[in-house]
């Protein structure tokens, strides 16, 4: 991810720097919205996946096409959701678990 934002970085300062030059060159500052038309930003790969969050540390679960296919294997690889709409990884279910007796 990190190489895309520093690819796109680099393609909008020189779009930006290209278009500034030609502006100064032909004296219309109108010039430099075209490039507005040419930024670009690092598009998502998540896009259309679904995850289930641990409620406790942030972690998510493997990525499924709807939310009901992403929970299906989340159960399978122990993670637990509670009735109160909570979801846990089984690291963090571990630890509850263990707080839980010793209280």
């Amino acid at each position: 991810m990190k190489k895309t934002v520093l690819a796109c970085l680099l393609l909008n300062l020189f779009n930006v720097l290209c278009f500034s030059i030609l502006a100064i060159f032909f004296g219309k500052w109108w010039i430099i919205l075209f490039a507005l038309l040419f930024l670009c930003f690092p598009a998502s790969r998540l896009k259309g996946q679904h995850f289930v969050y641990c409620d406790n540390c942030g972690r998510y679960s493997e990525s499924g096409a709807t939310l009901e296919e992403a929970r299906i294997r989340a159960k399978n690889h122990g993670w637990v959701s509670l009735s109160n709409n909570k979801d846990y990884c089984p690291d963090c279910l571990a630890e509850l678990k263990r707080n839980s007796k010793g209280v």
